[in-house]
This record gives C-alpha cells, sequence and structure tokens, in this order.
C-alpha cells in the first residue's frame, strides 16, 4: 500500500482529476462515493447528496435475495459511514440529525424488500443507532442554547415515537440509552453552537 502511495504521490494533479473523472463515467457503482468525496469541504452538499442515497434506498422495488444481500449491505454501510464522519464533525445540527433518522426510517422499506435471514441488514440499522443518538444529543445541545420561543424537539415524544415503532427492534439499544437523551441536566453545548 505504501508502494502505491508513493507513486500516486508523484502523479500530476491534473493526471489524477482526469482519472478520477474517467472512473466516475465508467463506474456507475462508484459514481455516489466519488461525487460524496469530492464534497467534503461541504456538509450541506453531503447531507444533500446523502439523503438521496436514502431516498433512492426507500423508494426501491426490486426484491433484494440472499445472494444479493452482501452488496446491498455494502451500500448501507456506505451511507451510514458517511451519516457518522457528518456527525463527528458536529456541524449542521438540525440537518445531519435529520439525516441520521431518515437513514433510521428507512429500516421499514428496507425490510419489505429484503431478504435479511443473516441478520446483516437489522445488524447495520442497530449499530446506527449510537449515531442517531449522538446526532440526537449534539442537536439537543444546541436547543438547550436557543430561546425558549423558538422551536424545538420535544425529545420525551421522538423516543415515544420510535418505542411504539420498533417492530423491527432495530431501535432496542435506544431505548436501553434514553437516559442520556432525555436526562434533565443541560449538557454543555458543542463547539459550533448555531443551528442551520
Amino acid at each position: 500500500m505504501n508502494k502505491l502511495i508513493n507513486k500516486l504521490d508523484h502523479l500530476d494533479k491534473s493526471e489524477l482529476i482526469e482519472f478520477i473523472v474517467k472512473l466516475h463515467s465508467d463506474l456507475p457503482n462508484l459514481q455516489q462515493k466519488i461525487e460524496l468525496f469530492a464534497s467534503k469541504e461541504s456538509a450541506y452538499e453531503q447531507v444533500k447528496l446523502l439523503k438521496k442515497r436514502i431516498q433512492s434506498v426507500k423508494r426501491g422495488t426490486r426484491f433484494i435475495d440472499y445472494r444479493h444481500t452482501r452488496s446491498f449491505c455494502s451500500e448501507l454501510h456506505d451511507i451510514a459511514d458517511s451519516i457518522a464522519e457528518l456527525v463527528s464533525q458536529n456541524t449542521q445540527h438540525k440537518a445531519v440529525f435529520e439525516l441520521a433518522d431518515a437513514f433510521m426510517q428507512s429500516h421499514e422499506k428496507v425490510y419489505e424488500r429484503a431478504d435479511d435471514s443473516s441478520g446483516y441488514i437489522g445488524d447495520i440499522y442497530r449499530t446506527f443507532v449510537g449515531t442517531w443518538l449522538t446526532a440526537a444529543k449534539q442537536l439537543r445541545a444546541v436547543q438547550q442554547t436557543i430561546k425558549p420561543s423558538q422551536k424545538t424537539i420535544n425529545w420525551q415524544d421522538e423516543v415515544l415515537q420510535r418505542f411504539n415503532n420498533n417492530g423491527y427492534s432495530v431501535w432496542d439499544y435506544l431505548l436501553e440509552k434514553t437516559a442520556i437523551l432525555l436526562s434533565a441536566s443541560r449538557a454543555a453545548p458543542p463547539a459550533i453552537s448555531t443551528v442551520t
């Protein structure tokens, strides 16, 4: 790998750009990853691109049988990891939380069209609840710093809604950890404390 890095390091930047553009046009399965990577400097652009990918997953109608579950899981993993990266940047709190929530809410549609006898799909969603919870805590901390007259999320209602819609058990981890989100103590505001 180091050998490859050294070789790439000596290439002209315009050559690399040309090569990536060619990959983008030749390999449709890489297009979304390349576009997301190219938008790395803009959380807003990344949110827009990831929303489209989540919508695509939700709108899909083709049944994913056991043989194709691995590639579908790879797509879900990639979306989940990209959202987790945005959460770790601790910016665009409202938009990032809504993105994390949209991904979690896609689980019902996904279960309806995929064979998850392996349990891999469920594992992705159950693991992602930790990311959802972090995004929710960040947004809650920001909301605690704004004027009471501004609209804020009622987190008790949010958790209750998920408890009532937990037919596939993807929210079990959240239900175990509700104290973290619903604690009465005021959390310290995150580094960037503007709701965008």
